[in-house]
Formats: structure tokens, sequence, C-alpha cells
């Protein structure tokens, strides 16, 4: 594995604008590969058990992490990970980044935004997600103290953005990941 490859690991809530801001950033940075997390868990799954992956119990869910973490480590190129740090398991929001990966990523990104503003931003999508402000204030704390405990524990660099324009937290990422 090269040590001047960079892994950036950009998580949020859901419907925070992750997925927009790593394409703009991708646009601008030669030489790095997007990673969509989710879908990529998504297709293994239903390669694997024939199940959606969030239907899937503990085990099989970790048994589909080691895979993709093996999948990820075999490219060769500095990588954008469209990634969320946790999920709501178990009663708690544990981290759902492998620990085989984390100790790669290089960066951590954490796009934030109010929660009227992810609201609006899940009703347009269409995607199949919660829209009741007390979940997405949930999910948007659990991926908050997250993201400090990941920078902390992997001594990693570690920028938090709040959504307010899509074009400025792409700036931002991108200027911190060249820093």
């Amino acid at each position: 594995m090269d040590s001047k490859r960079i892994i950036v690991a950009i998580g949020g809530a859901k419907g925070v604008g992750k997925t927009e801001v790593i394409k703009k950033i991708a646009d601008v940075l030669d030489g790095f590969v997007i990673i969509r997390t989710g879908k990529i868990l998504q297709k293994m799954s239903l390669k694997r058990f024939d199940k959606d992956f969030i239907s899937l119990d503990k085990s099989h869910k970790n048994t589909i992490r080691k895979q993709y973490t093996q999948k990820i480590l075999q490219i060769n190129k500095n990588l954008l990970l469209d990634a969320h740090f946790g999920e709501f398991e178990d009663g708690g929001y544990p981290c759902v980044i492998p620990k085989k990966l984390l100790k790669y990523i290089t960066h951590f990104a954490l796009i934030t935004s109010d929660s009227q503003q992810i609201q609006k931003r899940r009703n347009i999508d269409g995607k199949s997600r919660r829209l009741d402000t007390t979940s997405i204030q949930l999910n948007l704390l659990g991926e908050k103290l997250l993201f400090k405990k990941l920078i902390h524990n992997q001594n990693a660099k570690g920028l938090s953005v709040v959504n307010k324009n899509i074009d400025q937290v792409a700036k931002s990422i991108t200027k911190f990941i060249k820093s």
C-alpha cells in the first residue's frame, strides 16, 4: 500500500449533501476515485445474501463490511469515501467503518446542517428516509460524536463543515485535502 495515498472519509447525516459535495471535489482533484459506500454494501449484500444490506443481522453486515474493506484496500488510488460514520444499532450509534479500513483513512470530513434543511433535502430526493426532525437530529448528533472520536483515536486530520452552500462546502473540503 502506497504510504502517500490519500483516503478521505466524508460523513454526515443522511440527506446532508455528501454525494453532491464529493462529486464536486472529484471534479477538481485529479486522481481521486469516488467510493459510494452504501451502494457497494447494498450490491454486495444482494449478491451474497439476496437481501438488502439494511435488513441483514449484525453478523452478516460485518461479513459484507469485511469484503468491502478488502475491495477498497485493493484500489491503489486516492479515494473519496461517501460514507456514514455510524448507524443506529442495539440502542447505540456505533462506528460502522471497519477497523482495518480506519487505519488507512488520512482525512475525516463531516458535513452538517440544520435539521430543517436536511428534512427539505430528504423530501426532495425521493429516497426512503425518516423525515421527522427528532430522527434527523439524532443522526446529526451521532455522526458528530463519532467524527470527534475518530479524529482523536486515529490521530487523523479532521474538518467539520456546515452545509449552507454545496459549492462552498466542496471548496472547503478540497482545500482541507490539499493542505
